[in-house]
């Protein structure tokens, strides 16, 4: 074989590798893009409601208007199966709502990997509290998001 064609190979391997190296680069931007995306959801959500939802005084607060109104829904369902208190229910309804849109930014930081949707559907359909949210808080989330879970479970 002479040089020539030998030099020809080479390169032709070589241009193939920096094929493959670019496409592994671009694979990786995307997947940076994705995580980005994602931590901004999560900024926007902690920066428009995270002193207010985080807020020791907000339990308090929803107490004194539940007793003026009434509380119904899923807080209420958490005081008659988990015999908690109005404040309690309440402090539970916000870290479940919290775990919940961490789970969807992360499903769509992940490109709506179905993985994540049964992982998500297998502790909904193990836990009762995460059941009571879901049922009564679903239609807030992504339509996508939300047929992915139910087709999951």
């Amino acid at each position: 074989m002479s040089p020539e064609k030998i030099n020809t190979w080479l390169s032709l391997l070589a241009n193939f590798g920096v094929l493959i190296g670019i496409i592994f680069l671009a694979i990786e931007i995307q997947q940076n893009n994705n995580l980005l995306e994602r931590d901004i959801t999560l900024s926007q959500q902690d920066a428009v409601n995270g002193q207010f939802i985080n807020s020791d005084y907000l339990p308090g607060i929803q107490n004194k208007i539940s007793q003026a109104e009434g509380i119904d829904g899923y807080e209420r369902r958490y005081i008659e199966e988990f015999n908690l208190t109005e404040e309690e229910s309440i402090r539970w309804a916000r870290y479940i709502n919290q775990i919940w849109r961490q789970n969807e930014a992360n499903w769509e930081a992940l490109g709506g990997s179905d993985d994540i949707c049964r992982s998500m559907a297998g502790t909904l359909n193990r836990r009762r509290d995460y059941q009571i949210y879901w049922e009564n808080r679903k239609q807030a989330y992504v339509p996508r998001f939300v047929e992915c879970i139910e087709t999951a479970r």
